[in-house]
């Protein structure tokens, strides 16, 4: 089983991108039978977490939303999983798609015991919005499969070289929006809609780069 806390807290746009993305990758995940749990967009808490952590089966932990050098935050920006989670981490993976984590949580969730633990070292940009993206459900889908890569890739495979796997999503989502682009349904839509759509890939494209270049994943 795989657990997914995405919580998102009403007005703050970063949590609706973490939790689209989340809701994407549950979504890949149970098309190819995996065991999904992801937690109601409305539970975010502490105990929220401790839950998760207590689940029977559990291979993995992803949290979407803030985090800080040494913490993942939930709703309200509450600390929801810091280095002492790290004895009922042991033996599992853990994915942190948050701000700053790589900083410390992470390596010190390694040393813990974990199989893996993946993090980024900076804080990241999140101005791209799904509800402007989905004015092309075939460049929204890129985005968030995109974004989601190198999650889907660790449940695939907790060993797997996520350096490798963030450099070609960032490519592969270039090359996907090049091929829309030149596409019959780009052509058909309004002038205004083309112009939205393309800042908010420039934007997808600069968060996707901050992820490839500042991901940190132990051991």
């Amino acid at each position: 089983m795989i657990a997914l806390f995405a919580p998102l807290d009403p007005g703050d746009a970063p949590t609706a991108v973490s939790r689209w993305v989340a809701e994407h990758a549950a979504r890949r995940l149970r098309e190819v039978g995996v065991h999904i749990h992801l937690l109601d967009r409305q539970r975010g808490t502490r105990e929220d977490m401790a839950g998760l952590l207590a689940l029977d089966g559990l291979a993995g932990l992803s949290h979407w939303g803030h985090g800080q050098a040494e913490a993942a935050l939930g709703l309200g920006r509450e600390t929801v999983l810091t280095a002492a989670d790290g004895p009922a981490l042991r033996g599992r993976w853990v994915y942190l798609f948050a701000c700053r984590t790589g900083e410390a949580l992470v390596p010190t969730l390694a040393d813990a015991g974990l199989r893996r633990a993946v993090g980024y070292r900076i804080s990241l940009i999140v101005e791209c919005s799904p509800q402007k993206l989905a004015r092309s459900p075939a460049l929204a889908e890129a985005a968030a499969e995109a974004l989601a890569s190198t999650f889907l890739s660790l449940t695939a495979e907790p060993g797997a070289d996520v350096d490798a796997v963030a450099f070609a999503a960032e490519s592969t989502f270039a090359r996907l929006c090049a091929r829309h682009r030149r596409g019959e349904t780009w052509r058909t839509l309004p002038p205004s809609d083309q112009k939205v759509l393309q800042k908010q890939l420039d934007r997808v494209a600069l968060l996707l780069g901050q992820l490839v270049r500042n991901i940190v994943a132990l051991p």
